[in-house]
């Protein structure tokens, strides 16, 4: 985990770095921003990750028009606490949670309409190992990524406020559990490549944004005996933006 965590934060270091020293095209605009989020992870009937306190997050959005429509490329990393709950092996608490999104569209103008489509990566870390729940149990991290496709639309009204709302259409999916820590079973890796996320963002002003995420992931997989369940994940939060 710990190589992969300090390779995702040097590459968002980068990518600021670069975005602040990067001299922009004329009418082209990058913006960084701050977020906090309640988020949700469920497994029906069998467990829940949830956040107490909001999870934390950066990000930098860079806008380039291009022909008839515009190029948007967001970056965001945030992380937080994390609590389990089980009815099979209890409740661990205060569990850090990692996710990182890159995401990539192109924008149409249709008067007041946008319409969008592009490529989207989500990884998603629990820090989660090392631990004994209030049952007994050993944890285990864990890992997810998922490549998608981003499709969508956005309005703006006579207020100049922007609703936009997306579909993202999951490409290919992965859930690995380092399960080598707590078992002879070693750490699994399983394909779960069905599913679908949905997004709304409304547009307050130039500074605020209010949003809501959803996951919806069918079960994957089966290798060595071991599954990853349906599951599903409910993120909303305010977005801040900063320059």
């Amino acid at each position: 985990m710990t190589k992969t965590l300090i390779y995702l934060k040097i590459l968002f270091a980068v990518a600021c770095s670069q975005c602040f020293a990067f001299e922009a095209k004329p009418n082209s605009t990058i913006s960084t921003f701050v977020e906090v989020r309640k988020y949700q992870y469920d497994e029906p009937d069998i467990m829940s990750k949830y956040s107490d306190l909001p999870l934390f997050g950066l990000g930098i959005d860079y806008f380039a028009p291009m022909n008839t429509g515009q190029l948007h490329t967001r970056i965001k990393y945030s992380t937080g606490m994390t609590d389990y709950s089980s009815k099979n092996t209890g409740k661990t608490y205060d569990d850090i949670t990692h996710v990182f999104t890159l995401e990539s569209v192109y924008a149409l103008n249709v008067e007041k309409f946008q319409l969008f489509s592009g490529i989207g990566y989500r990884w998603l870390y629990d820090d989660w190992g090392g631990k004994t729940s209030t049952t007994g149990h050993s944890t285990y991290d864990r890992r997810s990524r998922y490549l998608y496709v981003p499709i969508g639309f956005s309005y703006r009204n006579r207020s100049n406020r922007i609703i936009s709302t997306q579909l993202n259409v999951l490409v290919s999916g992965n859930q690995k559990s380092y399960l080598g820590a707590v078992s002879n079973a070693g750490d699994i890796s399983k394909d779960q490549n069905a599913g679908y996320g949905l997004s709304v963002n409304y547009k307050l002003n130039e500074s605020i944004h209010f949003f809501s995420e959803y996951w919806d992931i069918e079960r994957s997989e089966t290798v060595q005996g071991y599954y990853e369940p349906q599951n599903e994940t409910f993120e909303t939060g305010i977005r801040f933006y900063l320059r």
